[in-house]
């Protein structure tokens, strides 16, 4: 089975060929073992996507867990740096 099918499987209710494992990870350990760019991932929705997404393939997770989106707009509000 693949992650989706064995999310799926035991969504329906049915039994899987393993149980469905996903796992959240701390903003630290993400950022220390992806390439994106720590600003990126705290206020774009691609980046925290990027994220998570190579760390779900890097420990082979069935699933990801996602939070609440980022304002694409964030730039906008930057006075100065």
């Amino acid at each position: 089975m693949n992650p989706r099918e064995r999310v799926l499987t035991a969504m329906d209710l049915r039994i899987p060929d393993r149980v469905p494992f996903a796992c959240g990870l701390s903003t630290g350990h993400i950022l220390l073992n992806t390439d994106v760019s720590p600003v990126e991932y705290s206020f774009s929705n691609e980046g925290y996507i990027d994220g998570l997404t190579q760390i779900q393939e890097k420990y082979q997770f069935d699933m990801i867990s996602v939070g609440v989106g980022r304002d694409p707009l964030w730039r906008n509000e930057i006075d100065r740096i």
